[in-house]
């Protein structure tokens, strides 16, 4: 599908027709009085399961700025990696946006690329592990992310106009905001991660020193 298809395609549907009436003005807006085009050349997502929290960064150039941060509106399961279909838990890991669902019984969704190669190695023994993870709107989760409806629509339509620029959109998901105190303390209650959610930090670091994202193959 060529970029102006794909997003004629989404503007077919009236969520994302909505979407753009409502949204579109404020967020042009928004983004101009930060020094950023609409749409964004790169788009970031990055989710913190235990602050219960997605923020998208937004970037014409190299360096992020942050534009909006949305709460979760459920959670299930608890900090620590997805291992296995069923387990109910969010995924953690460096992931990207793979598919947009404008029919999405949760009003709309954005389809995560769980299981990576990571997810694969570490859980080789195990064959179900799992797959279609979402962010999405409504209040209802078995492991994926709700955000709320209106959320959703800001980020969907946000996604669609960048995808058809950059088809590459990182979603990065962390246990947790990943320095001082706060990932001692999971180390200690989560000892068998400690090894993967270090190897986690150090991107988590780089991007809050300089807000660039290196290459995650680095860090995989």
């Amino acid at each position: 599908m060529n970029p102006l298809s794909f997003l004629d395609y989404h503007l077919s549907f009236e969520k994302v027709q909505v979407a753009k009436q409502i949204f579109q003005d404020s967020l042009a807006k928004k983004l101009r009085e930060l020094g950023i085009q609409f749409p964004i050349a790169n788009l970031y997502i990055r989710i913190f399961k235990q602050e219960k929290q997605l923020e998208i960064w937004a970037s014409n150039k190299e360096e992020f700025q942050l534009i909006a941060t949305y709460p979760f509106t459920n959670f299930s399961g608890t900090v620590g990696p997805k291992n296995r279909e069923g387990d109910l838990q969010i995924p953690e890991g460096f992931y990207q946006i793979t598919h947009f669902n404008p029919k999405s019984k949760f009003h709309l969704s954005l389809k995560i690329s769980y299981p990576n190669d990571v997810d694969v190695l570490r859980n080789k023994s195990i064959q179900q592990l799992g797959g279609d993870i979402y962010i999405h709107g409504g209040d209802y989760t078995v492991g994926c992310i709700p955000i709320g409806d209106e959320n959703i629509s800001v980020l969907y339509w946000l996604c669609v106009n960048s995808f058809v620029i950059q088809p590459t959109i990182p979603v990065h998901i962390f246990p947790a905001k990943m320095e001082g105190k706060q990932l001692d303390e999971l180390c200690f209650n989560y000892p068998e991660y400690i090894t993967f959610w270090r190897t986690m930090q150090t991107l988590y670091l780089n991007f809050q020193a300089n807000k660039k994202l290196d290459n995650i193959e680095a860090f995989a």
